[in-house]
């Protein structure tokens, strides 16, 4: 008898995957080169000083990776078993919900445990340069396999509650930033309002990140019980989150009958984000007189709230931070910082429901559907972007406006670093403009040929926001090594124009390739439910397409 088959025969799927391979490369690449540049440019320095910055820079990509592995990796795992209606086929076996939990855990946290174990070792060289000790690297290392674990628990939590990818990935998001995050800025918060010496810890210790804070040397020795305690209630959570996932799994498939309760809520629910039926009548008849699809893709009256509503909770947010530290706050740093959140914050989301609609119409058969009706390719199209019009126009100009207020309010200052900054700003403008048309494109396309909604999401963040960044940072880091020959900088404006070049190729690249494969091979594309994968390279620059089941 085999000891948990599912966690046997995923590990055989995934042995079989180029991905497995070209994931710990891709790290390990990305870490030696930002070690690079961060080792580069503190050279100068004591080499003690150059290792620990090495050090703590490694440590904090590390665990931001770590932390945001679960809505990746794990958080489809079981709701997509759900939505093709397998899930409930390995229960008619004498699987129980323990394995069925820890095979699919397994299957999707390969690919994150080597990313991770291919950090490790870079940050093991610090310590022939000295300035890190091997005790604090251990503790280090043994916080982030605890955080990934944590998230990964998180992860099949989500998902063995909802039956939606989206949903679950932004219930895995709200867990982890809700413990990580929000707990310990609450607890800063009502610190500084209320004078206190130090922060509550009932609120920081279930964070992973207090634990990574108090793993360093500098504050270990006085802090040791806050670390193991911080430690074992992170490692705590994740147990009760898998347990809980493996309670709820074999429950959790079977059509139940709805309750009255349940109904009436339903309808409330329903009248809430779409209206009474007066109301989508009118609805309806307008909208379907400018374009169909965009009435399919704008029924929902609550995303564009939901959008202001972020957008407003952040507002407050700084607002109030402030009112608290006055003209410290008003700061280029905090400027700049607030417009990068803004403006990740917003084609983060254009492009998640950029593929939404599209992605669950190709899943269910309604695509084809709607391709047999006069409907044409450029219909479907020009519907999408006036429902994501709808949902982002105006939240992006007063995002565009307090940035503009942001430029002006920086002015203000005499500073040498102006110039620079005026630069930067116009360039993130145009970059944000040109990534929102890319990723519009690029999200459609991916809806129609990768599997599930989240990974639609991920390709197009990947390619539109993720890879300039990676191409940046190579170029800056063999800059690097040519001014640290020549004893000459780069001048700032320079640097930022070089990435803005760079994001605009990409952009270009991704979106124009995208809308030509959009207005001709649509119709093609649709009806084509199984084909083989293609290699990483093909997905990525190829120009064969492939529509992944």
């Amino acid at each position: 008898m085999t000891v948990l088959p599912i966690v046997e025969r995923e590990l055989r799927v995934a042995a079989r995957q180029p991905g497995t391979y070209w994931v710990r490369t891709g790290v390990a690449a990305a870490v030696i080169g930002i070690g690079t540049i961060i080792f580069l440019n503190t050279q100068h320095g004591p080499p003690a000083e150059a290792g620990k910055a090495v050090f703590i820079a490694l440590t904090i990509i590390a665990g931001l990776f770590c932390l945001m592995a679960g809505a990746r990796a794990t958080a489809d795992c079981l709701s997509e078993e759900k939505r093709d209606g397998t899930l409930g086929l390995l229960f008619l076996t004498d699987l129980r919900g323990f394995d069925v939990v820890a095979g699919k855990l397994v299957a999707g946290s390969l690919n994150t445990f080597y990313g991770l174990l291919a950090v490790l070792p870079m940050l093991g060289l610090p310590l022939l340069m000295g300035g890190v000790s091997a005790s604090e690297f251990w503790r280090i290392a043994l916080v982030l396999l605890n955080t990934l674990f944590f998230s990964l628990a998180s992860g099949m939590f989500a998902s063995a509650l909802t039956k939606s990818a989206r949903n679950a990935a932004g219930l895995c998001m709200l867990i982890v930033l809700g413990i990580g995050a929000l707990l310990p800025l609450i607890a800063v918060i009502l610190a500084s309002t209320y004078n206190l010496r130090t922060p509550p810890e009932a609120l920081m210790i279930p964070s992973p990140g207090y634990a990574m804070v108090f793993a360093f040397d500098y504050n270990y020795p006085s802090h040791k019980g806050e670390f193991l305690l911080s430690l074992t209630l992170v490692h705590g959570l994740a147990w009760i989150f898998l347990v809980a996932a493996c309670l709820i799994v074999p429950r959790s498939w079977q059509d139940k009958a709805a309750t009255v309760t349940q109904l009436r809520w339903r309808d409330r629910w329903l009248r809430w984000s779409l209206g009474d039926s007066t109301q989508r009548a009118q609805f309806r008849a307008r909208l379907l007189d400018v374009n169909a699809f965009h009435w399919l893709a704008s029924r929902s009256r609550i995303k564009p709230a939901l959008v202001w509503a972020v957008i407003g909770a952040l507002a407050c947010a700084w607002i109030y931070c402030w009112m608290k530290w006055k003209s410290d706050w008003a700061e280029w740093p905090v400027f700049v910082v607030t417009a990068l959140i803004l403006n990740t914050l917003i084609k983060g989301w254009f492009a998640g429901e950029a593929c939404a609609q599209l992605s669950e119409d190709r899943r269910t058969g309604s695509l084809e559907l709607l391709l047999s009706t006069p409907l044409g390719v450029h219909d479907i199209m020009r519907g999408q972007l006036l429902a994501l019009a709808r949902q982002f126009l105006w939240p992006l100009v007063f995002v565009v406006s307090v940035e503009l207020a942001f430029l002006v309010a920086g002015l203000q200052t005499r500073n040498s670093e102006n110039d620079v900054m005026v630069c930067m700003w116009i360039c993130g403008l145009v970059v944000l403009f040109a990534d929102l048309a890319a990723l519009f494109y690029l999200a459609l396309w991916l809806s129609l040929t990768v599997r599930s909604v989240n990974r639609a999401n991920s390709g197009a963040v990947v390619r539109i926001m993720a890879l300039p960044w990676v191409v940046y940072f190579v170029f800056m880091m063999m800059a690097s090594i040519a001014s640290w020959r020549s004893s000459s900088s780069m001048n700032g404006i320079v640097a930022v124009l070089i990435w803005t070049v760079i994001s605009l190729l990409f952009s270009g690249f991704f979106g124009l390739r995208a809308k030509l494969k959009l207005e001709t091979q649509f119709r093609e594309v649709a009806t084509k439910r199984y084909a083989p994968p293609l290699s990483i390279w093909k997905r990525f620059f190829g120009t064969t397409h492939s529509a992944q089941n």
